[in-house]
């Protein structure tokens, strides 16, 4: 899936909101901290996604507040880690889907080709 720059700072900082959570310590008073899309990429490649109702705030709206008005407090060069990643993940995507159509015409010219042998064979 091609996620945005906002999607995978959402999935960020909902992790690190849980790890907050886990060791008592306020979320409120830890804002996001400085990465690196080095570090981002880690991040996503070590850490799955957790599961609903985990994220250490009463309520999805208050965690979906939280992490705006986070996104909202970071300068460009911040969101830039995030930008970068997505703008990676995004052309990952695309390529994969381009691959699979082509392998799926390949596979339906194949067997259109099969198909046709097949007929005028006596």
């Amino acid at each position: 899936q091609a996620f945005s720059a906002y999607n995978l700072f959402f999935r960020h900082e909902r992790a690190r909101l849980i790890l907050l959570s886990r060791s008592g310590r306020s979320i409120l008073d830890h804002p996001p901290a400085n990465i690196t899309a080095d570090e981002l990429r880690d991040f996503f490649e070590t850490n799955p996604l957790q599961s609903a109702g985990e994220h250490g705030v009463e309520s999805f709206t208050e965690l979906n507040r939280i992490v705006k008005q986070n996104w909202k407090a970071l300068d460009r060069r911040d969101k830039e880690p995030f930008f970068e990643v997505a703008h990676v993940l995004r052309t990952d995507y695309y390529c994969e889907i381009v691959r699979q159509r082509r392998m799926a015409e390949r596979q339906s010219e194949s067997v259109a080709s099969r198909l046709s042998n097949d007929t005028h064979d006596p």
